[in-house]
């Protein structure tokens, strides 16, 4: 009978040693007193006791790690600012021809302006916002997070829906309306014309009272100030926005952080996350994938966006396997992703829309020197034919239909009825932003003499892109 006694005494002392809960940074050590204390909820863990000085509990260090996230988090919104390119297309002789100003952000978002008034422009998002492909993974900033605190990465360990939070959730960016503004708004107004007004603007350029800024190098940034863009004629354009960009703010799952260490975690057998858009929380089994909702949105299902810069050689309009991985890793791989009935319907959506597919050539020599390229394809305007902006124009269709025909074979050619145009942009320095004097074609002996770009082929090669945007779908579609 001592012996069955005994062996029951071990067998509860083993049972208290499992429950026992080791910090990875404790030091204390695994005594009988220890043990029966903490199957009690008592709390002998020094880095816990040590928190409890600075932090009422978990869910209050919880709380004070999804402050902390977002201010980390935020610092990328700045630096995605100064990333991302925008584009205005506007001169004073095209407005002059009825020919609408145009904005462009570099994930193929355009808006149009509209004439307002006389010598007024401007373009509004009415009630919406506009939502970039970029997005940034909350695990991105884990480290720096962890290492700012070391209740933070107690909390990290101890708890799987912080953990799983932390390590999953995505966060994208948006442009939204600025504070007490209902739309998305951008005005241009017309300024100049004469000589009185020029001189006054010169003037205020010079002593920087007014910012003139190249309306074809701007990013994002640039938007959050009034600045001036040269229109031509004598005539600049005035630029002034109503909207900022912000990111989806992460909320971390405080319900299931429990106020104190001795209290069990709340659904140990649950994860939770929170709808990006609305806070909802959403209760998923742990080791799931994280839900759609959580990672982009409420409504979102499907979005593509490709942007290569590693996309053609020199004269050549053959997709590079560069260019063939980029496309499979930010299509192929997602549309397999996704289950059967969202493909069916993402493809009925898709019935009837059109698909724009843009290329672009190099400038790496005069655009008006009368002596093409090598390019097979586009030998009228080819070697001894010319002038090499037709060339470079002829080139860039040729790529952008290229990539249309490589898009209809991919994933088992389910795109293949899709209706693509390919376009061609023709030359451009837009993304290697090389720019370089181009004086007009010397004559010598009566022959026409070219001046190559100064920089090489590999300097060059951002600019032979493609560029391609599905578009999104929504749930209310």
């Amino acid at each position: 009978m001592k012996k069955v006694q005994t062996l029951n005494e071990e067998i509860q002392k083993m049972r208290k040693l499992m429950s026992f809960n080791i910090n990875e940074n404790s030091h204390d050590s695994l005594s009988e007193e220890n043990i029966d204390n903490s199957a009690k909820g008592e709390n002998n863990d020094p880095l816990q006791k040590e928190c409890g000085k600075t932090y009422s509990g978990p869910k209050r260090i919880a709380y004070e790690m999804n402050n902390q996230i977002n201010v980390l988090l935020k610092n990328k919104v700045d630096y995605f600012e100064r990333q991302t390119k925008v584009k205005i297309d506007a001169s004073y002789d095209n407005i002059k021809k009825g020919i609408i100003p145009t904005i462009t952000f570099e994930d193929n978002i355009e808006a149009s302006f509209e004439r307002e008034n006389a010598g007024t422009y401007a373009f509004n998002l009415s009630g919406s916002k506009i939502e970039f492909a970029e997005e940034f993974p909350v695990s991105s900033v884990r480290e720096e997070l962890l290492n700012s605190d070391k209740c933070f990465r107690m909390v990290y360990d101890k708890y799987d829906a912080v953990k799983n939070q932390i390590d999953n959730a995505v966060i994208q960016m948006v442009l939204f309306p600025q504070s007490g503004q209902r739309d998305i708004r951008m005005e241009m107004l017309l300024r100049g014309g004469n000589r009185k007004s020029i001189r006054k603007l010169n003037r205020g350029f010079k002593k920087g009272a007014y910012k003139l800024l190249d309306k074809n190098n701007l990013n994002i940034y640039d938007l959050n100030n009034p600045f001036y863009i040269d229109l031509g004629d004598g005539v600049f354009g005035e630029i002034s926005c109503d909207f900022k960009v912000e990111l989806t703010i992460i909320k971390l799952d405080g319900a299931s952080v429990p106020e104190s260490y001795g209290e069990i975690e709340p659904n140990p057998k649950k994860c939770v996350c929170n709808d990006v858009e609305t806070g909802e929380q959403i209760t998923y089994p742990c080791g799931d994938p994280l839900p759609e909702r959580c990672k982009r949105g409420n409504d979102i299902v499907f979005d593509f966006a490709v942007d290569a810069n590693k996309n053609f050689e020199i004269d050549q309009a053959i997709l590079t396997q560069d260019a063939k991985d980029i496309i499979d890793k930010n299509i192929v791989k997602r549309w397999g992703e996704l289950p059967q009935f969202r493909k069916e319907e993402y493809l009925e959506f898709l019935d009837g829309k059109t698909i724009v597919v843009n290329a672009y050539a190099s400038i790496d020599a005069l655009s008006n020197f009368p002596d093409g390229g090598r390019y097979a394809g586009c030998s009228t305007y080819g070697l001894g034919k010319g002038p090499r902006v037709k060339y470079n124009q002829c080139l860039s269709e040729a790529r952008a239909n290229a990539v249309v025909e490589y898009l209809k074979t991919i994933a088992n050619g389910v795109f293949k009825d899709v209706n693509f145009v390919a376009v061609g942009k023709g030359e451009t320095n837009q993304w290697s932003e090389l720019v370089w004097d181009q004086p007009e074609t010397k004559i010598v002996n009566g022959v026409p003499q070219n001046v190559k770009s100064p920089y090489s082929n590999e300097e060059t090669k951002p600019d032979r892109r493609f560029e391609v945007k599905f578009p999104l779908y929504h749930k209310d579609n």
